[in-house]
């Protein structure tokens, strides 16, 4: 869901590369659903209600797409703007990891990072590793192993997750 946003109360987008964590989609694959219904005219990066109308509190959407490195198919998570779905945390994605995309050992530096620990986890929930951090000494290391995993950053006053992918 982090990689589309509902604007205007009757639009969402979706974000690009620049913002989305380095993804790029087929932009002849998309398609959108409303309530897990097909809405066959809406095949854009984006979904627009109309001059008017906005999205109702029991409407729920998501995308359907084709990353182009690899064509797999996927959807996003479900939205549901009408109950103002809290797509964002309080901090925004990109105000602590712009990019979701990594290479193998790659390091990754959090940006704006008070102390505190960082966890990547298998989208099982094993640990994989941990990080204690400092303010200014906030670089972490990607997973040995191509796939999904969830990096925790839990601060002080607040905890976030990622989903990441290495490549």
């Amino acid at each position: 869901s982090s990689i589309l946003q509902p604007k205007f109360g009757n639009t969402i987008a979706l974000y690009d590369s620049a913002h989305n964590g380095g993804y790029s989609f087929v932009e002849s694959e998309y398609q959108w659903y409303k309530n897990n219904e097909i809405l066959l005219d809406d095949t854009l990066s984006y979904l627009y209600l109309g001059i008017g109308e906005e999205f109702a509190v029991d409407d729920c959407y998501y995308l359907e797409l084709m990353r182009k490195d690899d064509g797999v198919v996927m959807r996003t998570c479900e939205i549901c703007p009408g109950m103002d779905t809290d797509i964002d945390d309080v901090y925004a994605l990109d105000e602590l990891l712009p990019i979701t995309l990594f290479e193998k050992n790659q390091r990754i530096v959090i940006d704006n990072l008070e102390d505190g620990v960082v966890g990547i986890f298998t989208l099982t929930g094993q640990l994989v590793n941990e990080y204690h951090v400092k303010e200014f000494d906030s670089m972490i290391v990607a997973p040995s192993q191509a796939g999904t995993y969830v990096l925790r950053v839990i601060m002080s006053d607040y905890t976030v997750g990622y989903k990441i992918q290495v490549k």
